[in-house]
Protein backbone atom coordinates (compact mmCIF):
# COMPACT_ATOMS: atom_id res chain seq x y z
CA UNK A 1 0.00 0.00 0.00
CA UNK A 2 1.70 3.61 -1.21
CA UNK A 3 2.49 5.60 1.77
CA UNK A 4 0.39 9.38 2.37
CA UNK A 5 2.64 12.22 3.59
CA UNK A 6 0.37 15.59 5.04
CA UNK A 7 2.32 18.65 6.44
CA UNK A 8 0.14 21.13 7.94
CA UNK A 9 1.38 24.43 7.77
CA UNK A 10 0.80 27.31 10.45
CA UNK A 11 2.36 30.62 10.09
CA UNK A 12 2.20 34.35 9.79
CA UNK A 13 -0.12 34.41 13.25
CA UNK A 14 1.44 33.39 15.89
CA UNK A 15 3.47 30.30 17.13
CA UNK A 16 3.83 29.12 13.85
CA UNK A 17 4.38 25.37 13.70
CA UNK A 18 3.58 22.22 11.39
CA UNK A 19 2.35 18.63 12.00
CA UNK A 20 3.40 15.89 10.09
CA UNK A 21 0.78 13.00 9.01
CA UNK A 22 1.74 9.77 7.73
CA UNK A 23 -0.55 7.29 6.49
CA UNK A 24 -3.46 9.24 9.10
CA UNK A 25 -1.21 9.00 12.15
CA UNK A 26 0.52 11.91 13.72
CA UNK A 27 4.88 11.07 13.44
CA UNK A 28 6.50 14.92 13.94
CA UNK A 29 5.13 18.29 15.46
CA UNK A 30 7.34 21.46 15.66
CA UNK A 31 7.51 25.04 16.29
CA UNK A 32 9.25 27.33 14.96
CA UNK A 33 10.44 28.78 18.06
CA UNK A 34 12.20 26.13 18.69
CA UNK A 35 14.94 26.40 16.43
CA UNK A 36 14.54 30.46 15.95
CA UNK A 37 14.94 30.82 19.68
CA UNK A 38 11.99 33.73 19.22
CA UNK A 39 8.97 33.15 21.87
CA UNK A 40 5.83 33.01 20.12
CA UNK A 41 7.72 33.19 16.29
CA UNK A 42 5.15 33.83 13.99
CA UNK A 43 7.27 33.81 10.72
CA UNK A 44 6.56 30.87 8.33
CA UNK A 45 8.27 27.52 9.92
CA UNK A 46 11.04 27.01 7.70
CA UNK A 47 13.48 25.09 10.41
CA UNK A 48 10.31 23.32 12.06
CA UNK A 49 9.21 22.11 8.49
CA UNK A 50 12.88 20.55 7.56
CA UNK A 51 13.60 19.10 10.93
CA UNK A 52 10.18 17.32 10.50
CA UNK A 53 10.97 15.53 7.32
CA UNK A 54 14.35 14.70 8.68
CA UNK A 55 13.01 13.47 12.02
CA UNK A 56 10.75 10.72 9.89
CA UNK A 57 13.34 10.23 6.83
CA UNK A 58 11.49 11.87 4.15
CA UNK A 59 11.82 14.83 1.90
CA UNK A 60 9.47 17.63 0.44
CA UNK A 61 9.29 14.96 -2.87
CA UNK A 62 7.93 12.34 -0.36
CA UNK A 63 5.11 14.93 0.23
CA UNK A 64 1.69 14.28 -1.41
CA UNK A 65 -0.30 17.20 0.13
CA UNK A 66 1.38 20.36 2.12
CA UNK A 67 -1.95 22.43 4.03
CA UNK A 68 -1.87 25.84 4.92
CA UNK A 69 -3.91 26.27 7.99
CA UNK A 70 -6.15 28.92 6.77
CA UNK A 71 -7.48 30.91 3.33
CA UNK A 72 -6.13 34.49 2.89
CA UNK A 73 -8.00 35.79 0.12
CA UNK A 74 -11.03 34.65 1.98
CA UNK A 75 -9.83 36.58 5.48
CA UNK A 76 -8.60 39.97 3.08
CA UNK A 77 -12.33 39.66 1.13
CA UNK A 78 -14.02 39.91 4.86
CA UNK A 79 -11.66 42.45 5.98
CA UNK A 80 -12.27 44.42 2.86
CA UNK A 81 -16.21 44.21 3.48
CA UNK A 82 -15.92 45.10 6.72
CA UNK A 83 -14.13 48.32 6.24
CA UNK A 84 -15.89 49.09 3.08
CA UNK A 85 -19.22 48.46 5.45
CA UNK A 86 -17.97 50.91 8.22
CA UNK A 87 -16.94 53.74 5.55
CA UNK A 88 -16.56 56.26 6.28
CA UNK A 89 -15.79 55.81 9.80
CA UNK A 90 -13.44 52.89 8.91
CA UNK A 91 -11.07 55.01 6.73
CA UNK A 92 -8.45 55.45 8.77
CA UNK A 93 -8.34 51.78 9.57
CA UNK A 94 -8.16 50.50 6.17
CA UNK A 95 -4.60 50.99 4.83
CA UNK A 96 -3.48 49.39 8.31
CA UNK A 97 -5.82 46.52 7.64
CA UNK A 98 -5.05 46.14 4.52
CA UNK A 99 -0.94 45.95 5.11
CA UNK A 100 -1.70 43.30 7.74
CA UNK A 101 -4.14 41.26 5.43
CA UNK A 102 -1.81 41.40 2.36
CA UNK A 103 1.43 40.35 3.62
CA UNK A 104 2.78 36.87 3.52
CA UNK A 105 0.33 35.01 3.63
CA UNK A 106 -0.62 35.59 -0.12
CA UNK A 107 2.93 34.59 -0.88
CA UNK A 108 2.98 31.30 1.49
CA UNK A 109 2.38 28.93 -1.32
CA UNK A 110 5.27 29.92 -3.43
CA UNK A 111 7.51 29.68 -0.30
CA UNK A 112 6.21 26.77 0.90
CA UNK A 113 7.08 25.13 -2.63
CA UNK A 114 10.64 26.32 -2.85
CA UNK A 115 11.43 26.62 0.64
CA UNK A 116 10.46 22.68 0.41
CA UNK A 117 11.30 21.00 -2.55
CA UNK A 118 7.49 20.41 -3.39
CA UNK A 119 5.64 20.88 -6.52
CA UNK A 120 3.49 24.21 -5.82
CA UNK A 121 0.21 21.93 -7.04
CA UNK A 122 0.44 19.92 -4.24
CA UNK A 123 0.30 22.83 -1.60
CA UNK A 124 -2.94 24.32 -1.28
CA UNK A 125 -5.19 26.45 1.48
CA UNK A 126 -7.50 25.39 3.94
CA UNK A 127 -10.57 26.89 5.95
CA UNK A 128 -9.44 27.58 9.37
CA UNK A 129 -12.01 25.89 11.34
CA UNK A 130 -11.66 23.27 9.47
CA UNK A 131 -7.98 23.16 10.72
CA UNK A 132 -9.04 23.05 14.28
CA UNK A 133 -11.84 20.62 13.73
CA UNK A 134 -9.45 18.13 11.91
CA UNK A 135 -6.73 18.33 14.54
CA UNK A 136 -9.05 17.62 17.39
CA UNK A 137 -11.45 14.86 15.44
CA UNK A 138 -8.53 13.00 13.79
CA UNK A 139 -6.43 12.90 17.12
CA UNK A 140 -9.21 11.34 18.80
CA UNK A 141 -10.06 7.60 19.15
CA UNK A 142 -13.49 7.93 17.96
CA UNK A 143 -14.87 6.84 14.57
CA UNK A 144 -17.83 9.45 14.25
CA UNK A 145 -17.94 12.76 17.27
CA UNK A 146 -19.45 15.96 16.76
CA UNK A 147 -16.72 18.74 16.61
CA UNK A 148 -17.10 22.07 18.70
CA UNK A 149 -14.77 25.27 16.83
CA UNK A 150 -14.66 28.17 19.12
CA UNK A 151 -12.14 31.20 18.23
CA UNK A 152 -12.25 35.28 17.62
CA UNK A 153 -12.50 34.13 13.56
CA UNK A 154 -11.49 32.65 10.99
CA UNK A 155 -11.74 33.88 7.58
CA UNK A 156 -15.56 34.89 8.39
CA UNK A 157 -16.31 32.44 11.08
CA UNK A 158 -16.30 32.73 14.78
CA UNK A 159 -17.41 29.33 15.72
CA UNK A 160 -18.63 26.07 13.69
CA UNK A 161 -20.58 22.66 14.53
CA UNK A 162 -18.49 19.60 12.49
CA UNK A 163 -19.47 15.97 12.13
CA UNK A 164 -16.56 13.68 11.74
CA UNK A 165 -17.24 10.42 10.44
CA UNK A 166 -14.56 8.26 9.35
CA UNK A 167 -11.80 10.76 7.30
CA UNK A 168 -14.65 12.85 6.67
CA UNK A 169 -15.48 16.21 8.46
CA UNK A 170 -18.59 18.26 7.63
CA UNK A 171 -19.50 21.71 8.66
CA UNK A 172 -23.10 21.24 9.81
CA UNK A 173 -23.67 24.99 10.81
CA UNK A 174 -21.65 28.01 11.79
CA UNK A 175 -21.99 31.57 13.23
CA UNK A 176 -19.99 34.37 10.92
CA UNK A 177 -18.04 37.47 12.15
CA UNK A 178 -19.04 39.84 13.53
CA UNK A 179 -20.29 37.78 15.81
CA UNK A 180 -18.01 35.87 18.14
CA UNK A 181 -17.88 33.94 21.59
CA UNK A 182 -13.57 34.79 21.07
CA UNK A 183 -13.97 38.74 20.14
CA UNK A 184 -16.62 38.78 23.37
CA UNK A 185 -13.70 37.20 25.49
CA UNK A 186 -10.63 39.37 24.17
CA UNK A 187 -12.36 42.58 25.00
CA UNK A 188 -13.60 41.41 28.74
CA UNK A 189 -10.07 40.54 29.27
CA UNK A 190 -8.48 43.51 27.70
CA UNK A 191 -10.61 45.67 29.69
CA UNK A 192 -10.06 44.17 32.39
CA UNK A 193 -6.14 44.51 31.80
CA UNK A 194 -5.98 40.57 32.80
CA UNK A 195 -4.54 39.48 29.02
Amino acid sequence: MPMSAVLGVSAYYHDSAVALIVDGELRSAMQEERFSRRKNDAGLPRRAAKACLAHTGLTGEDLDKVIFYENPYARLERVTRSCLSHFPRAWRQFPAAMRSQIGNKIWVLDALAEDLGVQRSKIEYTDHHRSHAASAFFASPYPRAAVLTIDGMGEDVSCAIWLGEGRHLTRLCSIEYPHSIGLLYAAITAYLRIR
